[in-house]
C-alpha cells in the first residue's frame, strides 16, 4: 500500500491527512493547534500522535506533501 501524508500548517490548526494512494482512500485525519510562537513541530508532533493512534497499525509514508493555500 502506497501511503502519503499531507500536512497543512494553518494559522490556527496544523492538519494531517493519511491517504492510501493505491485505493484512493483517506485513512485518517488529525489536527492540533499550530504552535508558531514556540516551535511549529510541537503542534505537528501532537497531531501526528493522534493520527497514529487512529490508524492503529504501523505506517510508513511513501511521500510527505505540504499543502499550501497561498495564491
Amino acid at each position: 500500500m502506497k501511503v502519503y501524508l499531507a500536512i497543512d500548517f494553518g494559522s490556527t490548526y496544523t492538519k494531517l491527512t493519511a491517504i492510501d494512494m493505491d485505493n484512493e482512500v483517506i485513512l485518517a485525519t488529525a489536527k492540533d493547534i499550530t504552535t508558531v510562537e514556540e516551535d511549529i513541530m510541537i503542534g505537528f508532533n501532537k497531531a501526528y500522535e493522534k493520527l497514529k493512534a487512529t490508524i492503529k497499525e504501523k505506517m510508513d509514508f511513501d511521500s510527505v506533501e505540504f499543502v499550501s493555500k497561498t495564491a
